[in-house]
């Protein structure tokens, strides 16, 4: 389930890019797995816990405005001059497009892209209160090997799914698998590291979400810090990737309101344990 979820994420972020793909399919999990979550194991202070999954559902909503908002602007600007074809290292041609402007043909892409962002954030809310439901009971799955079958599953279903997805992608026409070991060592090497640090992350995530119960903070809490990724994805896109580049002040003004609203958020569940009530 986490990873067609991850899958999909990927899928969105090609569509949209980093800044509205993971606020919107991200913050959606959190909400769902906050909730799920509390409802298995109900740890920290409901009102904190539910108000800040609260903010971040209007935070998704402030996201998808600004991006809707940014996408008709292009759409009514005259697109820019292609610069001239290239052949790459790969032995295909590509062309440079604008960041913040994509071709009129793939304007639809907006609409697409927020779909596929929730239809993700539904699945990447549901993975999780399964993971802790494996733990139920004296013979519940401990957090080392609860990670290391979830990350067999993953692995597993990569295959099926990858092979799904190539055949008939989002956006594109389908390739052949055999483009994998067309790839750059340095390409596969990032990918690698990224599936390094993410495991990382999900083992340490498990482990303190089934900690003592004087000390555990419960797995909604937990799980929903674990969502922090989500401002450090939507900052990379919005400043490094620049995937909003040109957009005029009220979009700005969105934008800096979606990331306040995720933060504060962010801040009231990571404060809920501390006001348990009793």
């Amino acid at each position: 389930m986490f990873n067609l979820a991850n899958m999909l994420l990927v899928a969105a972020i090609s569509l949209s890019g980093l800044a509205v793909a993971f606020p919107i399919g991200i913050g959606l999990a959190l909400v769902i797995g906050v909730v799920w979550n509390y409802s298995l194991n109900p740890q920290g202070n409901p009102f904190l816990l539910f108000g800040g999954a609260a903010l971040v559902v209007v935070a998704i909503i402030v996201d998808a405005i600004a991006y809707r908002t940014h996408a008709a602007t292009l759409k009514k600007a005259p697109p820019p001059e292609p610069a001239p074809a290239k052949q790459s290292r790969h032995g295909y041609s590509s062309s440079h497009r604008h960041p913040s402007r994509p071709p009129a043909s793939r304007m639809s892409a907006a609409t697409k892209g927020i779909i596929i962002s929730l239809l993700s954030g539904v699945l990447m809310g549901s993975f999780y209160p399964l993971v802790q439901i494996a733990r139920a009971g004296e013979n519940g799955v401990q957090p080392y090997a609860d990670a290391l079958l979830f990350s067999i599953g993953v692995f597993l279903s990569t295959f099926l799914f990858n092979f799904f997805f190539m055949l008939m992608p989002v956006e594109g026409d389908s390739v052949s698998v055999l483009r994998y070991f067309k790839g750059t060592g340095k390409q596969h090497l990032l990918g690698i590291a990224g599936g390094l640090i993410w495991c990382t992350g999900t083992i340490t995530n498990f482990v303190a979400s089934s900690a003592p119960p004087n000390v555990q903070v419960g797995p909604a809490v937990s799980y929903a810090m674990g969502q922090g990724a989500t401002m450090v994805s939507a900052l990379w896109g919005l400043l490094v990737w620049r995937e909003f580049a040109g957009a005029k002040p009220r979009v700005r003004l969105l934008l800096i309101l979606m990331l306040v609203l995720f933060g504060v958020g962010l801040t009231l569940v990571a404060i809920a344990p501390l006001y348990a009530q009793k």
